[in-house]
């Protein structure tokens, strides 16, 4: 038994500093393409919030894996993809072992909220089952 009511199976939560992430990009070359999915990466903008969104990403990745049972096992950040709708919510794809490791925990989707000011990034994932009422784990 989780503790969770029955169409939950996992939640999670990361906070991350928004410098740390601008550090990271400016001095690994390779930073955004080992972390991220291109489609996950706007190009650089001129526009302050940049990394302020990176960072975010970031942070939903690390929620969504908590999430999942038990963070960056047995596959890769690549695996967690985070997009935007139009309206700009934030929603989670995955791929590869990260699809493969929802799909034997019954999870069917996540709810997923982001925030950022210009220091923090803070995102919180729930990992809810395939169909209302599932209570199998």
């Amino acid at each position: 038994m989780t503790g969770y009511p029955p169409f939950i199976k996992g939640m999670g939560v990361d906070i991350i500093e928004v410098d740390r992430i601008e550090r990271a990009v400016s001095r690994r070359k390779n930073f955004l393409n080992r972390f991220f999915n291109p489609c996950e990466i706007r190009k650089r903008p001129s526009d302050k919030t940049y990394y302020q969104h990176i960072a975010a990403r970031f942070a939903a990745k690390e929620a969504v894996a908590k999430a999942l049972g038990k963070g960056f096992r047995g596959f890769k950040w690549k695996d967690i993809i985070i997009l935007q709708d139009p309206m700009g919510k934030p929603f989670v794809e995955l791929a590869g072992m990260a699809h493969q490791k929802a799909l034997a925990l019954g999870i069917g989707d996540f709810l997923l909220s982001t925030a950022h000011t210009r220091e923090y990034a803070v995102a919180n994932a729930i990992a809810i089952s395939k169909t209302k009422g599932d209570e199998s784990l």
